[in-house]
């Protein structure tokens, strides 16, 4: 075990001692499993051998015609790592004995597993990729650099494990492989398909009457979201003070606590939700993507009158001015060229009921209830 834990951290830290030596070994088994048409361990062997002399000719050719023979297609040119794959040696949770019987030897397979985008199959570089052995209950975990969507593993055959593959705001994908899985050429390929993450719903919280107007019938405001986000922001301590007038130490500090909650959670959160949605929505936008956004306003209990439907609008505008005002305006020519619609919806609601006491624009029930709810109304490919 030590010694093979030896050899591992020998070629992670780029072979730098004895360095000739380790390259005419890896030479050997490069062109010992070409010639015996294992193409995966062939590939294997070569990437390793180019880490160490990216100029080696024999290398180039044993591992482009291995890609040939195992279907892969040729790495992207811009790869950090000089064009070639991510390759993981084999972990040492792999060679470990667990039990008193000797261990069998299997033949290595080659595992290249590569991630994809969900929505239109383009490759999805620079994901996490994680193999796990259920039996051992550990695994390993590799980045793909910028430039790449595939990574390489060599791991004993006939075993179980678990692939999956995560980024940021993208839902994770996974695959298994099962003792029974039978290899081409040595080889396992697993394809991911991840789903981009929006975050969506997200609800957005008002002021009580807010975004104000000179007159109560104004329909338009040249306050954007952001700007009544932070108004409301400042009111916390007004907030507090009205909800916390009980006698009781107790319900006063409850309230105190649920007031604070409600303004970290709900009023800060889903501002704080708005801005890795704008990123993916400019992202996809520039990738051709036609998208279409639903603004759901809901009044509190105490706007419902002749001016709610003005109000709502206003709330709408705002939203509609963060959008057209982010980033520079960056949405502003999707809008204009109907890539980017955003449609509006009005929620009638009941009003609550006052639970026999007296309802204030400043309790947490009517607080929750004032807001618009962002949601996807479409998406869809805008490539021909």
């Amino acid at each position: 075990m030590k010694a093979i834990t030896f050899v591992l951290a020998w070629l992670l830290i780029g072979l730098t001692i004895a360095p000739a030596q380790t390259l005419k070994q890896l030479e050997r088994k490069a062109r010992k499993t070409y010639k015996r048409g294992a193409f995966g361990m062939a590939l294997y062997y070569s990437q390793a051998v180019l880490r160490l002399d990216s100029t080696n000719a024999q290398a180039q050719q044993w591992a482009s015609v291995a890609r040939k023979r195992l279907l892969l297609p040729d790495p992207p040119s811009n790869n950090p790592s000089g064009g070639h794959a991510s390759i993981v040696p084999i972990p040492d949770f792999i060679n470990e004995d667990h039990g008193h019987t000797p261990p069998v030897e299997k033949p290595d397979i080659t595992l290249i597993v590569r991630t994809f985008n969900a929505l239109d199959s383009s490759a999805l570089n620079g994901a996490y990729i994680g193999v796990t052995n259920d039996g051992f209950g550990k695994g390993m975990f590799f980045q793909t650099g910028p430039g790449s969507n595939e990574a390489v593993f060599r791991l004993p055959a006939g075993a179980f494990y678990s692939v999956t593959g995560t980024k940021s705001r993208y839902s994770s994908g996974s695959a298994t492989i099962s003792a029974g899985d039978k290899p081409v050429a040595d080889t396992l390929i697993r394809q991911l398909y991840l789903s981009p993450a929006w975050g969506l719903p997200v609800e957005l919280y008002f002021d009580y009457q807010k975004p104000n107007a000179l007159h109560p019938a104004d329909t338009t405001t040249n306050v954007t979201y952001e700007d009544s986000w932070l108004d409301y922001l400042y009111r916390i301590d007004e907030y507090i003070d009205s909800n916390t007038l009980s006698n009781s130490i107790v319900e006063r500090a409850k309230a105190q606590t649920e007031t604070g909650l409600f303004f970290s959670n709900h009023v800060d959160g889903g501002f704080q939700k708005m801005k890795p949605l704008c990123e993916l929505l400019e992202g996809y936008l520039a990738m051709g993507y036609h998208i279409t956004l639903s603004l759901e306003a809901r009044a509190g209990p105490l706007e419902k009158d002749e001016h709610t439907h003005a109000l709502l609008s206003r709330r709408l505008n705002s939203i509609e001015n963060y959008f057209s005002f982010y980033n520079n305006g960056v949405f502003q020519p999707w809008l204009a060229d109907g890539h980017f619609k955003i449609m509006r919806q009005y929620v009638k609601e009941e009003n609550m009921e006052e639970n026999g006491r007296a309802l204030s624009p400043f309790s947490l029930e009517a607080a929750k209830s004032r807001k618009v709810t962002v949601k996807m109304a479409g998406l869809t490919n805008g490539i021909k």
